[in-house]
């Protein structure tokens, strides 16, 4: 997005400058462990975009870790919650190489509703222990990712001369939904000083679907 300066003549793309607002904070807390389950969480959060309405990204992030040990058996979990929400700007028209006074400064062409959001939670079981004279680790992974999103496109009109009454953009409503699941167990030998081989299995599977409308306006 383009910019003037207060004092900027208006002359095409001179003069002109961009204005970036960026927030970010950022957390690591250290909870009380549950007898052997030592555990923390972290968050941070992310806000970044142009002064103009709906030119923002912002984003949220939230990492639980616990760890334990019984034994010989490591446990570990892991859960991961990511929540950024984005607004795409979309840029203003131009006349040639130059940009035109028939489009404001700060434009914002896509639809009042526009936004390109993506949810995604995703949680890992760890074990791991000595066996056969080796390290035995196994995994296992669920992933879920929840999108939304709602875009607009200027058709092209060199001369800005569209009839009232005729459509002059497009867009598009989606939403996406995927799971995926990821196992591994494998076993890791050290049969020589310099020699180690890990045997084991590995299996991923990946499901999804989606939706979409299209409209046209003025």
């Amino acid at each position: 997005m383009i910019h003037r300066a207060p004092d900027a003549a208006q002359t095409g793309g001179t003069g002109l400058r961009a204005e970036l607002r960026l927030l970010r904070r950022v957390g690591n807390l250290p909870l009380p462990s549950a007898g052997a389950w030592h555990q923390s969480i972290s968050a941070g959060y992310d806000s970044l975009g142009y002064r103009d309405d709906r030119t923002n990204l912002d984003r949220g992030h939230l990492l639980y870790r616990g760890a334990s040990t019984a034994g010989e058996n490591h446990f570990r979990l892991d859960f991961d919650v990511s929540l950024p929400t984005r607004t795409r700007l979309r840029p203003i028209r131009a006349s040639g190489r130059r940009s035109t006074t028939l489009v404001p400064i700060d434009a914002n062409h896509h639809p009042s509703d526009s936004r390109q959001n993506e949810e995604r939670y995703h949680l890992v079981l760890g074990h791991s222990r000595a066996a056969l004279g080796g390290d035995w680790a196994t995994t296992l992974a669920f992933t879920r990712v929840n999108r939304d999103n709602t875009k607009g496109f200027l058709r092209p009109d060199p001369d800005f001369d569209t009839p009232p009454g005729v459509s002059n953009a497009d867009g598009f409503r989606q939403s996406q939904d995927e799971t995926d699941i990821y196992f591994d167990t494998h076993l890791t030998q050290h049969p020589g000083k310099n020699v180690r081989w890990s045997s084991g299995s590995t299996s991923s599977t990946a499901t999804g679907a989606w939706t979409a409308t299209t409209s046209s306006t003025t």
